[in-house]
């Protein structure tokens, strides 16, 4: 299901930061180790109570540096809080940057597209208007799994970043029905972006968005990346 969301990218006036990769396995094993991790309530918490410390599903394609897929939504926002609340200062882009200041989540779906679309708002996919099956890991490439990040340099965006077309779909922090909706406790569908290697080029492209129950942990080709931007929200002042 494709929905332009052109006119909210004017929304985000402040520059914020994208992750070039996909969470990985080994990134991701991390914050189910973490003595403050997977397990720690507190970052399950302001979301529905059946889903808090949602079981982690088997991942056939656990390997160190792979996307992590098999993500639920809740499971993706867990672990962006655990790194929103232990990243340290020095770990932060700029030297100058305020941790109480710099929050770490899931990306709104208008800034994941202003990244995929680049300077030219034109272009259907990340690295322009023409299809390329070489240029990224859809079904079309004929694999028929994940690979490794960043394997596709001939599709990254204009800023370098790797895979917004193709490998593994990526969880957006709103819901899909409004765009400007985040609040973490709905049970509404999420949005999510980009294609997956069983999918095919049209779901790749820039504009294009799926729905899906963000509680689903039988679709294997679902993972995220993050972003950091000024603090969008306070998750203790929620109510």
């Amino acid at each position: 299901m494709s929905q332009p969301l052109d006119k909210f990218e004017s929304l985000q006036d402040e520059y914020f930061y994208i992750a070039q990769n996909l969470v990985t396995c080994s990134q991701f094993q991390t914050f189910l180790y973490h003595p403050q991790g997977f397990d720690s309530l507190g970052n399950w918490k302001d979301l529905p109570n059946k889903y808090k410390k949602q079981e982690i599903t088997t991942y056939p394609y656990d390997i160190s540096n792979y996307p992590r897929g098999a993500i639920s939504w809740y499971q993706a926002f867990a672990y962006s809080r655990w790194l929103d609340k232990y990243l340290p200062p020095n770990a932060l882009p700029e030297s100058n940057m305020r941790r109480e200041i710099w929050q770490i989540r899931l990306p709104m779906e208008y800034e994941w597209q202003k990244v995929a679309k680049g300077c030219c708002k034109e272009n259907i996919y990340p690295w322009g208007k023409n299809w390329d099956s070489n240029r990224c890991n859809t079904s079309e490439s004929g694999l028929g799994y994940p690979i490794a990040v960043g394997m596709y340099p001939h599709g990254a965006t204009d800023t370098d970043v790797f895979d917004m077309c193709g490998n593994l779909f990526e969880w957006c922090l709103n819901l899909f029905h409004d765009p400007l909706d985040i609040n973490p406790r709905s049970e509404d569908r999420r949005s999510s972006r980009g294609g997956a290697y069983n999918y095919d080029e049209a779901s790749g492209r820039v504009g294009s968005r799926l729905f899906i129950r963000h509680s689903s942990l039988s679709k294997t080709p679902y993972g995220f990346r993050l972003c950091l931007s000024k603090r969008l929200f306070d998750l203790e002042l929620i109510q």
